[in-house]
Order: structure tokens, then C-alpha cells, then sequence
């Protein structure tokens, strides 16, 4: 499948996971949201992974840390997002949350060694200049 169609996919997931995180925690616990959703999720990569995938699974040892200190930071993330959404308007909090690209592309350059272009460069500072435009 192309990437785009994977991107779309993530576009529409992450704006319906910002609407109906908002309308969760409206109900119960931030820390109940998660629990919930990390069930959920295990649930589906069982699925995937032993019905869908079944012998191509790729395990190294550097890829599974790595994804556990990914996951540490995920949830942490999430949590403290939770929590934000619980205390103010989801449309405030996610273009403000949303402002990651910046330090991802920041990290990308310095620890993986990505080109940094004029390009990203702008698309940085108009990224920071939209949140600042929502949140006036």
C-alpha cells in the first residue's frame, strides 16, 4: 500500500483519537483512558501479529529495546496529554501538543543524522507561527 494512504490513515486516527480522547476523559480517569486503550491495542497486535502476519515477524534485540523506551515515552506522553484534555478544550491543547514535528525534525538532524533544509526550516516556523495564530 502506499505511503500516502498509510498517512491519511494516520491523519484521520489521530483527529478522531483527539475528539473522542476529549469526550473520554469527560467520564473517567486519564489514567483509566490509557489502560483502556493499551488493552485495546495489545489486543489488535495479537491479532495482527499471530493471525495476519503469523512467520513474518521481525524480532532484533536492539529493535525490541528500542521500542520499550519508545513506549516509556508514549506513555508518558499520552498521560500528561490526558490530563491537559481533561482540563482544557481539546482544541487548544492538541495544536499546542501537535508542535513535536519541531523537535523530532531538531533530533532527526542531530542524533540520525538527517539533512536540515531551508525547507524544514520554514515549515518549522510556520508550524510554531500556526499554534501561536490558534492559541491567540
Amino acid at each position: 500500500m502506499p505511503a500516502s494512504i498509510y498517512i491519511l490513515g494516520a491523519i484521520v486516527g489521530w483527529s478522531l483519537w483527539g475528539l473522542f480522547s476529549k469526550l473520554a476523559m469527560n467520564h473517567i480517569h486519564p489514567i483509566m483512558f490509557q489502560f483502556i486503550s493499551y488493552c485495546f491495542a495489545c489486543i489488535l497486535g495479537l491479532i495482527y501479529f499471530f493471525i495476519i502476519q503469523k512467520n513474518n515477524m521481525k524480532w532484533e534485540l536492539h529493535g525490541v529495546w528500542y521500542a520499550i523506551i519508545a513506549a516509556i515515552f508514549t506513555s508518558i506522553a499520552v498521560i500528561c496529554f490526558s490530563f491537559a484534555v481533561q482540563q482544557k478544550q481539546v482544541s487548544a491543547v492538541i495544536p499546542i501538543t501537535s508542535t513535536y514535528p519541531v523537535f523530532v525534525s531538531i533530533l532527526a538532524v542531530i542524533f540520525l543524522g538527517e539533512t536540515f533544509t531551508i525547507n524544514k526550516l520554514f515549515g518549522l516556523f510556520l508550524t510554531l507561527a500556526g499554534v501561536w495564530i490558534i492559541n491567540r
